[in-house]
């Protein structure tokens, strides 16, 4: 779909062009009048219609290098940060892991469950500014919706099992987001930096 949406002001204006090119052709066959004044204007119209292609062409490879430049000039640093991050709560990720499948009573299991979660999601808040600045905003979007989603569970004086499981699914899928959100950055920065040598 983004390739069809970035071809198809190209093949508009192709398009534009042949069916003038075929309403001229055709008047000047039916009124039988191919004298040099209306060619030269042919041509004229012809070499304006592809110098504005040429144009177009120009300021569209510019803005896409620009782009290109300034992804390339932050992306260590918003790689660095998020890598920082995934760090930090990496450990809230194993300990629920650990308690999840660890042999202690049931109720006890809830109880640390509860806690790590409870500072994974403060850990989380606390880096929401660098989330904003380093994400994308519908990578963000998902994230809010999950941190929303484990409020009333945090908040609860004790949880249940299904309650317990919730949290760690929650806390999981939050940190799958991290995980592919710095994936695609550095897909992003590899593709780029190819494309800016060849450029």
């Amino acid at each position: 779909m983004k390739k069809i949406n970035e071809y198809l002001p190209y093949f508009v204006l192709v398009s534009v062009i042949m069916i003038d090119c075929i309403i001229f052709y055709s008047l000047m066959k039916v009124m039988d009048v191919f004298e040099k004044e209306l060619i030269a204007a042919l041509i004229g119209f012809v070499g304006s219609v592809l110098g504005g292609v040429i144009t177009l062409i120009g300021v569209n490879a510019t803005l896409k290098h620009r782009d290109r430049e300034l992804f390339l000039n932050n992306a260590t640093e918003r790689l660095v940060a998020l890598e920082q991050l995934i760090e930090s709560l990496n450990g809230y990720s194993n300990s629920l892991f650990f308690y999840n499948t660890s042999e202690m009573d049931g109720t006890l299991k809830c109880r640390h469950v509860k806690r790590e979660t409870k500072a994974f999601y403060e850990k989380l808040n606390s880096h929401k500014e660098m989330l904003y600045k380093n994400l994308e905003f519908d990578e963000i979007q998902i994230i809010n919706f999950y941190q929303k989603t484990l409020t009333p569970l945090i908040l609860k004086e004790t949880l249940e099992e299904e309650e317990k499981e919730k949290c760690i699914e929650k806390v999981q899928s939050i940190f799958k987001v991290l995980i592919e959100s710095k994936g695609n950055l550095e897909k992003k920065y590899y593709k780029y930096k190819k494309e800016s040598k060849h450029f």
